[in-house]
């Protein structure tokens, strides 16, 4: 279990970073960060943040271990309409990109043993001027994953 925030991490982040999204931001990711940032300098943004984690007992040799985290896709409101329209097409591309892993035998790379509930919320930062949708990624992983 030394590794494990590490790994679901960094692999978490690595997953949403290879997605292609020209299409849509023709110069690709614009920031992209494993970690809270204060300022942002380019968008889109990516940021992947530990939000909540658990640790069950199966049984007394078993133990099973669930970490809830948050991918944030951020643009800036300073262009609001198109924006928000390049904001929408994003989380289309990434959902169904993330949808792949939930079928994996090995998802995120191998980081979990399987993918939980997914979630997502759309929220904001008026103060940062950042439009927001976090997804909240449930990764389920066992004593034998770690």
């Amino acid at each position: 279990m030394s590794s494990f925030y590490t790994d679901q991490g960094q692999a978490l982040y690595n997953f949403f970073t290879a997605i292609d999204i020209t299409g849509i931001f023709p110069a690709g990711w614009g920031s992209t960060f494993n970690y809270p940032p204060k300022d942002v300098a380019n968008y889109p943004a990516l940021f992947v943040l530990p939000a909540q984690d658990s640790e069950d007992r199966l049984d007394n040799a078993t133990d099973t271990f669930v970490s809830t985290w948050w991918v944030d896709l951020v643009v800036s409101y300073n262009a609001a309409q198109t924006a928000e329209s390049q904001l929408r097409q994003l989380v289309d591309l990434c959902a169904t990109a993330l949808r792949t892993q939930v079928s994996s035998a090995s998802p995120l790379s191998g980081s979990a043993d399987f993918l939980g509930k997914i979630t997502g919320t759309w929220t904001g930062d008026r103060d940062q001027g950042w439009r927001i949708y976090r997804f909240a990624i449930e990764l389920n992983a066992s004593d034998s994953t770690y």
